[in-house]
């Protein structure tokens, strides 16, 4: 798992490093002129439904939308489907708000892309605030004719606003 965890790292890094770069732009290209745009508002809804689920306690919402095998790396390490679930169902989390920005869509084949976003998101968990900002990074894959999570990474962010 540790070397799991590492690679998951490494390879998030370097989707955020070159997050908005010519490869994007070629790859964007690449899926033609409506593609791009239906993917990242269809990606873009599964994963502020994502936040949503978070904000109301609905559990629900992370065992049907992300794969068996599914992995979630965050600030406290890495983390498959059941633990995942596990959480959001004993969460201790008061959401008070949240928003999501910024979606970018790179569709790697036909049946699988990844999406990057920021988020604002305010509240506590066990009493303690949460960290505001967070860039966000999900690999989806199209299954039975939905989109499904495979990977979803949160990395905590500094304030953007006025950027």
């Amino acid at each position: 798992m540790k070397k799991l965890g590492m690679l998951l790292a490494l390879a998030c890094a370097a989707l955020l490093t070159s997050h908005g770069t010519g490869a994007q732009a070629a790859a964007k290209a690449r899926t033609g002129s409506n593609g791009p745009a239906r993917l990242e508002e269809t990606l873009g809804a599964k994963e502020k439904a994502f936040f949503q689920a978070w904000k109301d306690g609905h559990p629900e919402v992370f065992q049907k939308s992300i794969v068996d095998g599914g992995i979630f790396f965050g600030e406290y390490g890495v983390s498959g489907k059941s633990e995942t679930v596990a959480e959001q169902t004993n969460s201790r989390c008061d959401v008070k708000g949240f928003e999501l920005t910024n979606f970018e869509v790179i569709s790697v084949t036909p049946r699988s892309a990844v999406l990057t976003y920021r988020a604002e998101q305010h509240g506590t968990c066990g009493g303690v605030a949460f960290s505001p900002y967070m860039n966000g990074l999900s690999v989806y894959v199209k299954r039975g004719g939905d989109w499904l999570n495979v990977v979803r990474s949160e990395v905590p962010a500094k304030d953007w606003r006025g950027k």
